[in-house]
């Protein structure tokens, strides 16, 4: 859950940067990385400094946050978090198939 709060905050601030900067392309995809690598890196500092932090509340990678926002650009909010959550259950049953089968 803490990937895809990452992921729609670097979707936001790209969009606001893109109200000041001429930002698409490539450009716009290196800004979806390092902002996504940013918040990441700043968001796991800030949960590291909880008293309680669990496994629960990391996210998946420095770079994944970003990839998803890239993708939240490219075809939209809904279809990117559909398409990851069919994803993210197929993995599930595939790890439960050959893990615990």
């Amino acid at each position: 859950m803490i990937t895809l709060i990452i992921a729609l905050l670097t979707y936001l601030v790209v969009i606001l940067l893109s109200n000041y900067l001429i930002i698409y392309g490539r450009r716009r995809f290196f800004y979806m990385v390092i902002i996504g690598f940013l918040l990441k890196w700043l968001i796991e500092e800030i949960i590291m400094a909880l008293p309680v932090s669990g496994a629960e509340l990391r996210g998946i990678g420095y770079i994944i946050p970003g990839l998803i926002a890239n993708e939240m650009k490219r075809q939209g909010i809904f279809p990117t978090l559909y398409s990851l959550a069919i994803v993210a259950v197929l993995v599930r049953l595939i790890l439960l198939l050959f893990l615990k089968g």
